[in-house]
């Protein structure tokens, strides 16, 4: 008796979750239907929702305007804006630059004032010469005619350019003209300039001695080519032609 009225009531059970479990399925598929179809109404809508947006803004002349001026702003950045990292580089490289030792600098042979040269009496080519065989020049004219006037050291000045090119001197450089034995008695065998046991320098020669130089030397004078020599006569040498 009792097993029967507990199989029955297990009956009873099994039959009351069936109709829960039934229930509960018709619920979801009516939620599923209408669920799905509205998100998929909605999907729509957003799309066209955007569609309309673009629209309009196409439709719009003043975001056209912005849009087609885009580019252009764009080029006319400057560079460190487009390429930042050009910037770093140019940056990093100029500390390095800044960083590494002075290099030691070559000597290099020492020019004459700007404008003076060496003109061949001969064929009127020019020489360059250098800032020593210049003031060198201007110590032995200086000693060779210091009471003299400016005349008589520009044709001494020019005495020494005609030897300079004359076959019969063979000289290599002016400095090399003033140390051959025999040329100067101004010129000592260690290439100083003195006279009477006074020593001439550059900063003792005044500008009228060195502005004669600078005639002679650029073939503004008018002395000819065979012009050799001078010999002494008080306050004037006088020029030896051969």
């Amino acid at each position: 008796m009792n097993k029967t009225a507990t199989v029955a009531q297990q009956s009873e059970s099994l039959v009351d979750i069936r109709v829960i479990l039934r229930i509960i399925t018709c619920l979801l598929i009516a939620i599923g239907g209408f669920v799905i179809p509205f998100i998929l109404s909605s999907g729509q809508e957003v799309e066209a929702e955007k569609q309309v947006i673009a629209q309009k803004m196409e439709a719009d002349p003043v975001v056209q305007s912005v849009v087609s001026n885009a580019p252009q702003q764009s080029k006319n950045l400057p560079k460190e804006q487009e390429n930042p990292n050009a910037a770093v580089a140019v940056t990093e490289a100029t500390v390095d630059e800044k960083s590494k030792p002075d290099e030691p600098q070559q000597p290099e042979k020492t020019q004459a004032p700007q404008g003076l040269q060496l003109v061949n009496p001969f064929t009127g080519a020019t020489i360059a010469i250098s800032e020593d065989e210049f003031e060198m020049a201007c110590e032995v004219v200086e000693a060779e005619g210091e009471s003299t006037g400016f005349e008589n050291k520009e044709e001494i000045a020019e005495v020494i350019r005609n030897r300079m090119f004359n076959a019969g001197y063979r000289a290599s450089s002016l400095v090399a003209l003033f140390r051959a034995p025999g040329q100067f008695e101004t010129v000592d065998s260690e290439g100083n300039v003195r006279r009477s046991g006074r020593y001439f320098t550059f900063e003792s020669v005044p500008e009228e001695t060195k502005q004669a130089v600078r005639i002679a030397f650029n073939g503004q004078a008018n002395l000819p080519a065979n012009a050799l020599g001078w010999r002494g006569n008080g306050s004037r040498n006088i020029i030896v032609y051969e």
